[in-house]
């Protein structure tokens, strides 16, 4: 079914200093619920302080076994995959199988309902978290959270017992449906700072090809960076600024049939592509060191800003 247009009085791009305004709210907001995650989000942004406390940190005990009882990723490599992240920040090949994926879908509600959110100056349709609305399907996703696979490769990859802080599913509606949505780019380039360390995996639940948003990602910049990115309020660069510092040939773009899966170090440089001819269903499942109680599924309560 096509999405159903939620009203939104404001449609145009906010200035500049209206976002970091906003964000600057968000941040209040979080600093007053635990002040932890502002010490985090100040000094989380240097690489030398993230492995200073990946050093520090408590170890993860949990041993690598050649066999998983109820996973339904029984072919991984986990030493392969943890290699991967740790030199590239991703690692593709984590697929759904399609017995899953098929429960997954069965979940997902028919009507799609859409909202106008704001991110770095620009303006794009997505969806509330499919998963808070919908307890069969957030079953189905707390599920896969717990896979022995998963978890095992975010206790390895994270360097301690893992957190599980959270998941999302939710639509990124094509410009072909919405004629109120200007056909601006959904992100720029940017970095999120959930923790000092963490660890997503996304699943696409919908085809994606070069019309349908796929995901892009900047190879290796999780360790690899511009000293001067830390201090960037808005934890992002421009299309040219990535390619004047990083080799084009490190810009990786995500395209993959229903079910294709990937682990990511949200740290690196990554951003959204708008759909333009195709709407895309995405799931994420998020892993962290250290549970600051701010960062989860739930949807930003400022609805006009998304981190």
């Amino acid at each position: 079914m096509p999405a159903s247009e939620k009203q939104s009085s404001d449609l145009n791009p906010r200035p500049l200093w209206t976002e970091i305004g906003l964000r600057l709210l968000a941040y209040g907001w979080r600093t007053i619920i635990n002040p932890r995650w502002l010490v985090m989000a100040l000094f989380g942004r240097f690489v030398f302080i993230r492995s200073w406390v990946y050093l520090t940190q408590k170890p993860s005990t949990r041993p690598i076994g050649e066999h998983f009882s109820g996973t339904i990723f029984p072919d991984l490599d986990i030493n392969q995959t943890v290699e991967t992240l740790k030199a590239d920040g991703l690692c593709l090949g984590i697929n759904l199988p399609s017995s899953i994926l098929k429960k997954l879908l069965q979940s997902i509600p028919t009507e799609r309902t859409y909202k106008i959110e704001y991110s770095y100056g620009a303006q794009y349709a997505t969806s509330n978290n499919l998963a808070l609305e919908n307890p069969l399907l957030q079953a189905e996703v707390n599920q896969l959270s717990q896979d022995p696979v998963l978890t095992t490769l975010a206790a390895q990859y994270l360097g301690t017992v893992p957190i599980y802080s959270g998941s999302k599913v939710w639509w990124s509606f094509g410009l072909h449906h919405h004629a109120r949505v200007k056909p601006q780019p959904v992100h720029c380039f940017h970095y999120d700072l959930y923790d000092y360390h963490c660890l997503r995996f996304f699943f696409y639940l919908t085809d994606v090809d070069e019309q349908s948003g796929p995901h892009q990602f900047v190879k290796g910049s999780h360790s690899q960076r511009r000293f001067n990115y830390a201090f960037s309020p808005m934890k992002a660069c421009t299309d040219e600024e990535i390619l004047e510092y990083y080799d084009a040939r490190n810009i990786i773009t995500i395209v993959g049939s229903a079910g294709t899966g990937f682990a990511e170090d949200p740290f690196c440089f990554h951003k959204g592509t708008p759909p333009q001819q195709k709407d895309r269903l995405i799931l994420m499942v998020q892993f962290v060191a250290h549970d600051y109680g701010v960062l989860n599924d739930r949807d930003n309560p400022f609805a006009f800003y998304r981190p």
